[in-house]
């Protein structure tokens, strides 16, 4: 199915559920026909568009790990990444983890475990489901900081390719950490990723100072 078809038919779907509702947070949902780079057939097609497209305060194009989702997901992954841009501006990750975090609802994971562990019953697997959602988002919000320190290297010149690379590992280290089912999963996702980012961030240094 082409990248078009998918936005049409997760509009459509939006057309329907008029929110997505994100720990009692109601987001709205994104017109996608809006956003640009969806003519682009490959994935680096997109985010290549995307890097020249790009702003820090509005979502502009569709992130691609949202494109990879089921239907659902994928409107809400949009919501979700939409939400996020006014936190993105900010200088540092501490800023931007506390814009996130107000956004969207998202406590602490020790304090939010410490409720899910007082929580009887069915109740507490529920709770415990959404604590592990909320730790992916935070996680994914996290590499989104990534995403932007790589695009401000390829406005400096650091070579498109190079800068691609590194972004669609990120997408698609996005994708992993949302089908990982264990903690050692996801702890070694983003080891794998700290790993990789530290290779494109020296890679990236010596391209400059050629």
């Amino acid at each position: 199915m082409g990248v078009g078809l998918v936005v049409a038919v997760i509009l459509l779907a939006s057309s329907v559920v008029a929110q997505t509702v994100i720990n009692g947070v109601e987001l709205p949902v994104v017109d996608g026909s809006r956003l640009l780079c969806n003519e682009q057939s490959s994935a680096d097609g997109r985010i290549l568009c995307s890097l020249n497209a790009s702003r820090y305060d509005v979502l502009t194009f569709w992130p691609e790990s949202c494109i990879r989702l089921s239907q659902q997901e994928s409107r809400d992954c949009l919501a979700v990444a939409a939400a996020s841009m006014p936190c993105r501006v900010y200088p540092s990750f501490e800023e931007r983890d506390v814009c996130f975090r107000t956004k969207l609802n998202i406590r602490p994971a020790q304090e939010a475990f410490t409720i899910c562990i007082h929580t009887d019953g069915a109740d507490r697997l529920k709770c415990l489901e959404a604590l592990n959602e909320d730790i992916v988002r935070m996680a994914s919000f996290r590499f989104d900081g990534l995403e932007d320190k790589a695009t401000d290297a390829y406005k400096r010149g650091v070579s498109p390719s190079r800068v691609v690379g590194i972004i669609s590992r990120l997408e698609n280290a996005k994708l992993l950490l949302v089908q990982a089912k264990l903690r050692d999963e996801r702890a070694k996702i983003v080891k794998d990723i700290q790993r990789d980012w530290r290779l494109f961030a020296s890679q990236a240094r010596e391209e400059l100072d050629r």
